[in-house]
């Protein structure tokens, strides 16, 4: 195990690499709203995604979804590879923008429920590829 200023060394130097970092999202999924959170990653997520990889914001992303039909608490893997650390940062203006071109009216959701009811973000990790992570979680 590290020591805890070795620790943050590292951190500070997986932060301060230059080049390609990953973030790494990994979501419960809500039981009784399997299908549900399929179709919001389907309708929402993917398409942002591929929209912000055509105009550059980010390099590649992948979600790695369940079947149609998930076993009560399956998780989602929701990958997305930005250029630099410091990309993952300023993005959020052009996520807002991209949002609203893929899906004008918000990504469709069953009546009365938000995105929050069908799932739960239970670690977000940061790392400079898949298999080395900063922990930020």
């Amino acid at each position: 195990m590290l020591s805890l200023p070795l620790a943050i060394l590292v951190t500070f130097a997986l932060k301060s690499a230059d080049g390609p970092v990953w973030v790494i999202d990994t979501v419960l999924i809500t039981p009784s709203k399997k299908t549900e959170v399929i179709d919001y990653y389907r309708s929402a997520w993917l398409p942002a995604r591929r929209e912000a990889k055509r105009t550059k914001l980010i390099l590649d992303y992948q979600a790695i979804l369940p079947d149609e039909d998930p076993k009560e608490g399956q998780k989602i893997l929701l990958l997305t590879k930005f250029a630099r650390w410091k990309d993952i940062d300023t993005a959020e203006p052009t996520w807002q923008r991209i949002l609203k071109q893929v899906a004008p009216n918000g990504p469709v959701l069953p009546p009365g429920l938000k995105s929050n009811d069908l799932r739960t973000v239970i670690r977000s990790d940061k790392g400079i590829d898949p298999f080395s992570f900063s922990g930020n979680h």
